[in-house]
């Protein structure tokens, strides 16, 4: 047991020291692959309408409408402290629910902000 406690804060350690990805350094749909989406902590908001989410969206999206009457209320449900990446069509949609997320408190809001249509010119 006295050799266990020391292992683990040594791995502990390790890891902590590892370098971290810098979040805010992704700016393009292009760039999202290199982002953990199923570690909980990062999420990815598409705020175009439904209509244009199921016409295709970038994997592992949640559509939230920025233009629907509820979208503050839907904020509101959200956990602040996660990491959350907004895209759009083009980065106007995504730049005003990125200023309205920040304005609700939230502080790791990143815009993503060529947009879809830059995502589908990749495919």
């Amino acid at each position: 047991m006295k050799k266990i406690i020391p292992t683990i804060m040594l791995i502990l350690f390790i890891t902590a020291c590892q370098p971290q990805q810098v979040l805010e350094e992704i700016s393009s749909v292009n760039e999202v692959s290199q982002v953990d989406f199923s570690n909980g902590k990062n999420v990815l908001l598409d705020v175009r309408t439904a209509v244009e989410y199921e016409e295709g969206y970038l994997p592992n999206a949640i559509n939230m409408d920025v233009k629907s009457e509820d979208f503050d209320e839907k904020i509101k449900t959200l956990y602040q402290k996660k990491n959350y990446f907004l895209y759009c069509r083009s980065g106007n949609r995504s730049t005003t629910a990125t200023d309205r997320m920040k304005a609700a408190g939230f502080k790791h809001v990143i815009n993503l902000k060529d947009g879809y249509i830059n995502y589908q010119k990749k495919e």
